[in-house]
């Protein structure tokens, strides 16, 4: 549709009806056809091209969506005073004219604020729920509109609209509570998204109360859930409430901190913290976390803009770093006193105990994450401030509160784990505060840069890192990582050092005890934590682990002879594939023919035996990409040691297209008969992987990804020179024909070929790269190996080659 076809007042007629039509409810029909959903609308309108060229839609969506929202609050009448003023206001708003806000109007905002906290625990009426649902439908398409389509006033007036509104959806007490929780998402995505925008705080800017209240409402929403509320709902608000409070906090931080300061952003950003403390100061006990979410953003923003911006024109904020740090000493101390009590209480209650008594102690602990992870935040501003920052947050006193709290609560975390039954998992929060704890005790002991604190934090990460991974708690393992990622890469040189001989020496000892199957769940613990130090150390700490990878190497490869573990083969494999694919670490020919010889343990006839019975066609994939991507990974960042090291390279190459055989039609019928005996012998003498020849043939997306394994041989290297490079590829063009026979001699077996036509389709791609590396007398060869039917098969398929792929030059 085109400007050209139509003008403004038939385009605004039209989009009048067309957005609009979305506020009915979405079970309503008009004469006979379902009214247009915001889904629909989405997908057949807002990403079209041709209507991001009509300027008509442009000039007249929002202000029509604006417009409708403000006759819809022309319409609302509510019995309670406290609406009134906030449905006067935005029925006067309009998309062009700007809003004037009056030191009397902003007052009755304020207290219209602080009277929606006691408008929670109302009985649900559907007719509030009703208006409520009209309205998160009609700002629901504003948000679907992009940024470029509104204007510079639209935005400041839309982002008056979407505050009150969503300071009116917290005054409707009779409306369900799932409601409110949309509605209000959507107003602060909305805000969040123009805030982020145009980086000013506009509406919010006015007075503290302002900014503070997106806050404040988390916790007046926390008192008062007497209803049954949708989980995901709930994450999605929470979300978007502190991603809200985080920018309008970083915005008033940069403003207070710019080198040409302006005294009401200094004042505002005070008053802002000023009013988070007075929550801490209203709380009846220490661990009473009221208000403490907005505290943990407030930590989190002021320390990044610490890291970011020049020292010297920094807000410091110490007054309130100086309280938070006294009340989070105090909460520490009294952790300490509740956790060594519930430590006892666990252990004493015996192996009988119910898992209700157990979990509701494990839900006792997970009420101090906040501490925990604030002292993480005033520990790292200490950091970024030496000397100051220590004697604001009193750090020695805060890390001896911390230290007083690890032996206790590793007590009670296996005094839990002993006492629960097989079905209950480390539960969320519980998993969280163990995070919270690990990652404030990496930064206190870090500080002091010494041999013992750096091996006592590996110790508490890898404990707690075998709790969480037995419950198969993914997020919070993920989680746990990351902590550790972000610890080792702040690790001084001498210090990495030590991490990483430590990792050496645990990683030897368990080569040295691989035959005791109890070990295991260390063995996994060590590989799983080396994956993350090799993938995500920095480019100085990965010089020094390129010192040790022959050691690693050689230790895996012994782990992967006699290990009886699946899982375990598997993690090392990833190990594996996390080394190869790092150019920085520079292997050496010794250091790649270990990778080779722990790749090579997957086609040994000891791995049949030890892993059938874990063995399933999802592994077995797995395992095929896993070794494919290791063998790109050399090809393309090892290519200098490779060439010394191609016998068994190729041997893999080899045996990997045994995967993609199937039996031919004509004999399935007779499949039963010798069925086993035919098996075995195929896999005695073929140059197969019995571990995955059990599930051939693999699919198509198996079949790409060898395909592009074949493609990265002919690959130059940038890493080389032009003379090196031309070196390189005539010695690894020297076995390509083997790798060709090899496809053609599958293909004229009379019992078993790779004959389903979309894997033919994936590999011949991948082999014609492969054929651009053979001359004449490579082809040659090839011919004089083959029997008849693989010279007809061959033929034909140079034929194509010629014709297809071969490069003329033209």
């Amino acid at each position: 549709m085109s400007s050209r076809f139509i003008d403004s007042s038939r385009a605004e007629k039209l989009a009048t009806v067309l957005f609009l039509s979305t506020s009915e409810s979405p079970s309503s029909v008009i004469n006979g056809v379902n009214t247009v959903s915001l889904q629909s609308l989405s997908k057949t309108l807002l990403r079209s091209a041709n209507f991001y060229e009509a300027r008509c839609f442009k000039e007249c969506a929002v202000s029509i969506i604006v417009q409708a929202i403000a006759d819809h609050f022309r319409t609302l009448s509510s019995k309670e005073t406290h609406s009134t003023v906030l449905i006067s206001f935005i029925s006067h708003i309009s998309s062009s004219k700007p809003v004037v806000l009056s030191s009397d109007i902003m007052a009755e905002i304020e207290s219209v604020m602080d009277e929606t906290f006691t408008q929670m625990n109302e009985d649900i009426k559907q007719e509030e729920t009703t208006k409520l649902d009209k309205v998160a439908t009609l700002i629901n398409l504003l948000l679907l509109m992009p940024m470029d389509y509104y204007s510079r006033q639209e935005r400041q007036n839309i982002l008056v609209l979407v505050c009150l509104v969503d300071v009116w959806t917290f005054s409707l007490g009779g409306a369900d509570l799932n409601c409110k929780l949309k509605t209000s998402s959507i107003c602060r995505a909305l805000n969040a998204r123009i805030t982020q925008f145009t980086h000013t705080l506009g509406f919010l800017n006015q007075r503290p109360k302002f900014v503070n209240w997106f806050v404040r409402s988390y916790d007046c929403l926390q008192r008062s859930l007497n209803q049954e509320l949708d989980s995901e709902l709930l994450h999605s608000w929470k979300s978007v409430s502190k991603n809200l409070d985080q920018q309008n906090l970083s915005i008033l931080c940069t403003m207070a901190s710019a080198k040409v300061k302006d005294e009401n952003h200094i004042v505002l950003f005070k008053d802002t913290l000023n009013q988070r403390m007075q929550s801490l100061r209203d709380s009846k006990v220490v661990f009473e976390m009221i208000n403490f979410d907005s505290i943990l953003n407030a930590l989190e923003v002021l320390n990044n803009n610490l890291k970011t911006i020049d020292l010297t024109h920094a807000i410091y904020a110490s007054d309130f770093m100086s309280y938070i740090a006294g009340y989070v000493n105090e909460s520490l101390q009294e952790f300490t006193s509740v956790i060594v009590m519930l430590a006892q209480k666990v252990t004493e209650s015996g192996e009988g105990a119910q898992n209700e008594d157990v979990m509701r102690c494990a839900l006792n602990v997970a009420l101090f994450r906040p501490v925990l992870e604030a002292t993480r935040w005033l520990q790292e501003y200490a950091q970024i401030l030496i000397p100051h920052g220590d004697q604001v947050v009193q750090a020695k006193e805060l890390s001896d509160s911390l230290i007083a709290v690890a032996s206790p609560f590793m007590q009670f975390l296996q005094a839990y784990l002993a006492r629960i039954s097989d079905d209950v998992l480390f539960t969320n929060a519980l998993a969280e505060s163990t995070i919270a704890f690990v990652g404030a005790l990496c930064v206190t002991l870090s500080r002091y840069q010494e041999i013992d604190a750096t091996k006592r934090i590996l110790a508490t990460i890898w404990f707690v890192y075998g709790l969480i991974a037995e419950s198969g708690n993914r997020v919070a393992v993920q989680a746990l990582d990351d902590t550790f990622t972000s610890w080792f890469e702040s690790l001084p040189k001498h210090q990495f050092e030590v991490l990483v001989q430590s990792f050496l020496e645990q990683i030897e000892e368990e080569t040295e005890r691989r035959l005791d199957v109890e070990r295991e769940g260390h063995r996994k613990i060590c590989i799983s934590l080396l994956v993350s130090l090799i993938k995500k150390s920095t480019s100085s700490q990965k010089f020094q682990l390129r010192k040790l990878t022959s050691r690693i190497g050689l230790s895996l490869m012994k782990l992967a002879e006699t290990t009886t573990s699946l899982d375990l083969f598997c993690r090392i494999m990833d190990l594996l594939n996390c080394m190869a694919s790092d150019p920085s670490l520079e292997f050496s020919r010794y250091d790649l023919s270990l990778v080779l010889a722990c790749l090579v343990q997957i086609g040994s006839e000891s791995a049949l035996d030890r892993f059938r019975s874990q063995m399933t066609r999802t592994i077995a994939h797995e395992l095929f990409n896993k070794v494919c991507s290791s063998l790109m990974s050399l090809a393309v960042f090892h290519r200098d040691q490779l060439i010394n090291n191609m016998t068994p390279y190729m041997a893999l190459l080899q045996s990997l297209l045994h995967c993609f055989k199937s039996t031919h039609m004509a004999l399935v019928s007779n499949k039963s008969k010798k069925k086993s005996g035919d098996t075995q012998e195929s896999m005695r003498h073929a140059r197969v992987i019995p571990l995955l020849f059990e599930y051939a043939p693999l699919d198509e997306s198996s079949a790409h990804i060898y395909s592009r394994t074949l493609k990265t041989i002919p690959r130059k290297s940038d890493k080389t020179t032009k003379s090196n490079t031309q070196t390189i590829y005539r010695s690894l063009s020297k076995h390509m024909p083997y790798l060709l026979l090899e496809y053609f001699t599958i293909q004229t077996n009379v019992t078993m070929s790779i004959s389903r036509p979309e894997i033919k389709a994936a590999l011949v791609s991948g082999l014609y790269d492969i054929m651009d590396m053979c001359n004449e007398n490579d082809r040659t060869l090839i011919m004089t190996c083959l029997n008849a039917p693989g010279k007809t098969l061959f033929k034909t398929f140079y034929t194509n080659w010629k014709e297809d792929h071969k490069y003329t030059g033209q």
